[in-house]
């Protein structure tokens, strides 16, 4: 199915967006309603585990066998593509180092691949391609949304300067990685072929560091709703657990994902 030419905020690009949406807020209240019973937890982070990575090994298998691809052409070092692992991680295992970077990096980079995808050939719905970027980005957002929102987990200000320290060393790596071997990893070497942010960043390599700029005010914009709930001392329906609100113990709000998992919540 080749699929038809791909429309930015057409139909089927609206009615990804709106998937990315939904999805997280089902599995939230799923987890919290223990529909599926007792291992609704563990049931759910193996569903999206499947989910995301079979869509990683037809991806791959993809871009080798149809696009021929070589290699060091197709390993995960784009943000996004380490973001998969990272978040499949984070479900599991309800890593508060993982959440951060799921979350921050999430809301703050593979939104923006969403909202401006880079589709080869351009081509929309039901083409492979589409299908496999929109579950692979949107994915990325499910999992750091159902995080928030079922998981009640949340980022504070120390998580925005550990991520941040996180892309400085993803930088320099990957930078590397790209010289080595001649590739665009990150789009650290190049900007993208279609319209994207960056293209309001200017030339390279300015963009490099506009791209810090602009990485840290997004980190902190997608905190301001937690900083907000701490400020005005009111605890937020989401994102309580991960971290302790003013004059609220840790282990007094982890009782609440206890009497979650227990049926009493």
């Amino acid at each position: 199915m080749p699929g038809s030419e791909f429309v930015l905020f057409g139909p089927a690009h609206i009615m990804a967006l709106v998937f990315t949406v939904l999805a997280p807020v089902v599995m939230a209240w799923t987890v919290r309603s223990r529909w599926l019973g007792a291992n609704t937890r563990t049931i759910i982070a193996w569903a999206f585990a499947v989910v995301m990575l079979l869509n990683e090994v037809c991806l791959r298998t993809w871009m080798v066998t149809v696009e021929g691809k070589q290699w060091f052409q197709i390993l995960p070092l784009h943000l996004c593509d380490m973001l998969v692992y990272i978040t499949v991680a984070a479900v599991f295992t309800r890593s508060l180092a993982l959440y951060e970077l799921a979350y921050l990096w999430g809301l703050a980079g593979t939104l923006n691949a969403l909202l401006t995808p880079e589709l080869p050939g351009m081509k929309g719905f039901p083409s492979p391609w589409f299908i496999m970027f929109f579950v692979q980005h949107g994915g990325i957002l499910v999992g750091a949304l159902y995080m928030t929102w079922g998981l009640n987990m949340r980022p504070d200000t120390r998580s925005i300067l550990k991520v941040f320290g996180w892309c400085q060393v993803y930088l320099v790596v990957v930078f590397t990685l790209n010289y080595l071997l001649g590739t665009n990893y990150g789009f650290i070497m190049a900007k993208p072929d279609t319209p994207s942010v960056l293209d309001l960043l200017g030339p390279w390599p300015l963009y490099l560091l506009a791209m810090q700029v602009l990485g840290m005010a997004q980190f902190i914009f997608w905190y301001l709703p937690f900083a907000y709930s701490d400020w005005v001392g009111v605890q937020p329906i989401f994102g309580a657990n991960a971290r302790p609100l003013p004059g609220r113990p840790l282990d007094a709000q982890e009782n609440i994902w206890n009497e979650i998992e227990s049926g009493r919540a």
